[in-house]
């Protein structure tokens, strides 16, 4: 985008820092390079994408080109990169690439109640089957592949899985469940928020995180009940 270009030329010079989210994005890149011409300090947080699982297993060399071409010059120079835990610092630093300065940040959460959706789960509980509960995005690296085809080995079990992504996974998903068997078993139920996520909370057996790769995985740091063990 020209616009967006001409934009942060004519106003990055007005800030004390410019903070960048994400890499492998035009924007970062553009922001960046404004930055240095105005001169001005910018922070870089990657959110997890600086994982060489990450890298390895989508895009591989488009990535890899990408970090060189780009990423490389926006990251050496960058006054600081914001990394959410030890463990995304860690894997980082694997890549080989030069960084002034880290800190670690985690993530905040707002602390939701489910005290209220408490009540109603050994009802559910009586008349369904017990489920365990993903919640986070559709996508390849959050492990849903592995997750739907254990399935298989819990046959008094249900899958809810609630969050949007990628259509074509999600195809990919619905295969899977398929060649498994256990399709009438999952439930795909699309983005939950509010009292709605507190119910699925505080219904569900166990809450399940299968990613390959989680710098800093949200949807755990939030409190919720545990539930009673149905195993």
């Amino acid at each position: 985008s020209p616009e967006m270009v001409d934009a942060l030329d004519r106003t990055v010079a007005q800030f004390d820092i410019v903070h960048l989210h994400s890499i492998y994005l035009w924007p970062t890149t553009a922001g960046a390079r404004a930055s240095r011409r105005a001169a001005v300090p910018y922070v870089v947080s990657p959110r997890g994408m600086l994982i060489p699982e990450l890298i390895r297993g989508r895009s591989r060399w488009i990535k890899t080109a990408w970090i060189r071409l780009f990423e490389r010059s926006n990251l050496a120079n960058a006054a600081a990169l914001h990394f959410t835990s030890t463990s995304e610092a860690t894997e980082a630093a694997k890549l080989g690439l030069a960084f002034k300065r880290v800190f670690m940040i985690p993530n905040g959460a707002d602390v939701e109640t489910v005290a209220d959706a408490r009540a109603s789960r050994e009802t559910a509980r009586a008349s369904e089957l017990p489920f365990l509960l993903f919640i986070g995005r559709i996508s390849w690296e959050k492990g849903l592949d592995r997750l739907i085809d254990a399935l298989a080995f819990l046959p008094e079990v249900r899958l809810v899985i609630a969050g949007e992504g990628e259509s074509q996974f999600r195809d990919k998903l619905d295969a899977i469940a398929r060649r498994a068997g256990v399709e009438s078993r999952v439930e795909f139920v699309g983005t939950v928020e509010g009292d709605r996520k507190a119910q699925l909370l505080a219904d569900a057996a166990a809450l399940v995180l299968p990613s390959y790769s989680e710098s800093f995985g949200n949807v755990c740091s939030r409190p919720w009940p545990p539930a009673v063990p149905w195993w």
